[in-house]
């Protein structure tokens, strides 16, 4: 028996074919029941260790809200909603956290502020980490200066709106990332993501994950002096709002993690010999982002398996400087030696793909030129059910196949032994 697998790719619908016999199956999070705008009302009337949102944002207060770029699903606009109300009376500015990214295009504004773009639009800022207007407020434990947005730093209250989800070095997006790197110089966002290749990193692992700490450490450093509050969502495989959590920083990050992993983890019965990780929007535009699929989807690849990762990266390859890395040596081999000479922000990345590239094979499903993806270590494809089918001639006609159609939302669990 043959069975269709719906995955998202380039803006559209795609379906693929696969045995029953080989399938394993398709993961997804939990669908539950999306909570959507009550969600954000109900944690607003319930913050966690802070003040009624209406005394924060008083008449005639001046918040500093941070927020996402376009490279998060978070659904900014919804949380502006919910606060409406409040911001009528104060007098709101905003700064994009973009951390090393580039600064939103005109569409993902659009996306990220809604309706709210057109009354907000000038008091829109963005963080530029190569600019100049950084200002130093020390040093973490690990050494990591802390260089931060002078907008920021003028900011007496600030707001901070983000979404919570794995992330495979940082354990989880959002809370104290809006902070650091959200709102940090280039060298400084450099500086923490070199721990990305120490021991305790690894998907939503916090305790012992020197990442987390760094940043963790970064953030109380900012929030010292200055009242903050935050509205943290985590969001289901669609992207609606799952549950929320407002009030103090620290406590709603941790409740929303804590809410996070439920419901992104999803078991598997057993590894694959080819998963097919699919990048979903916004994680597609490039390879940069898309690598995060690859991170999630390994977790449930076999040695010497095959990772078929599927991206539109319609905005190309993202990040250069990994890129270069990648493409400069040859060998995954030789890209390892050169990160642990010298390390620059985004080798963590070229690193792991160099890692997985020595114990089993990546093929991509993209838009991207052949020489592209070859350079990086990938076997390109334009079409996701031709790859799949290859990648079974390769395997064998008993191969198992599991599909992840969300693997930026999604943490395979495989059981042990």
């Amino acid at each position: 028996m043959t069975l269709q697998v719906e995955i998202p790719y380039a803006g559209r619908v795609e379906r693929i074919s696969v045995k029953q016999e080989n399938l394993i199956g398709v993961l997804t999070p939990s669908s539950r029941k999306a909570g959507g705008f009550e969600s954000l009302a109900e944690a607003l009337r319930k913050p966690l260790k802070a003040e009624a949102v209406e005394e924060f944002l008083s008449p005639g207060s001046k918040p500093l809200f941070l927020v996402n770029d376009g490279a998060r699903p978070t659904p900014t606009w919804l949380a502006l909603q919910a606060l409406e109300g409040f911001l009528r009376k104060a007098e709101p500015s905003f700064l994009v956290a973009c951390g090393a990214h580039p600064p939103p295009t005109r569409a993902e504004l659009e996306r990220i502020f809604g309706r709210f773009l057109a009354r907000y639009e000038s008091r829109v800022k963005f963080n530029l980490s190569r600019a100049e207007g950084f200002v130093e407020l020390g040093q973490t434990k690990r050494g990591t200066s802390i260089r931060l947005n002078r907008e920021a730093l003028k900011a007496e209250k600030v707001f901070i709106v983000s979404s919570v989800e794995p992330h495979y070095f940082a354990g989880f997006t959002g809370g104290r990332k809006s902070v650091f790197p959200g709102v940090a110089s280039y060298s400084s966002i450099e500086q923490n993501h070199r721990l990305a290749l120490e021991a305790g990193v690894r998907t939503m692992a916090l305790q012992g994950n020197p990442v987390h700490e760094d940043l963790a450490e970064a953030a109380e450093a900012y929030a010292e002096g200055r009242e903050i509050y935050s509205l943290l969502m985590v969001l289901d495989g669609r992207h609606r709002v799952a549950s929320a959590f407002a009030g103090d920083l620290h406590k709603a990050f941790h409740q929303a993690a804590r809410e996070a992993e439920k419901l992104y983890t999803v078991e598997a019965e057993e590894k694959a010999d080819i998963v097919v990780s699919v990048a979903g929007h916004p994680l597609d535009l490039n390879l940069y982002q898309a690598h995060k699929a690859i991170e999630h989807g390994k977790l449930a690849l076999k040695d010497g398996g095959i990772m078929i990762l599927v991206a539109s990266c319609s905005q190309g390859v993202g990040d250069e400087q990994f890129y270069r890395l990648l493409a400069r040596y040859g060998k995954p081999e030789k890209v390892l030696e050169a990160v642990r000479r010298r390390y620059r922000l985004g080798y963590h990345k070229a690193a792991k793909i160099a890692e997985l590239a020595l114990k089993a094979e990546i093929w991509a499903v993209t838009s991207l030129e052949r020489s592209i993806l070859e350079k990086a270590f990938m076997k390109p494809y334009r079409n996701v059910q031709k790859a799949l089918d290859e990648a079974l001639k390769v395997k064998g006609g008993n191969a198992r196949v599991l599909v992840i159609p969300d693997a930026g939302l999604t943490v395979p669990k495989v059981p042990s032994g």
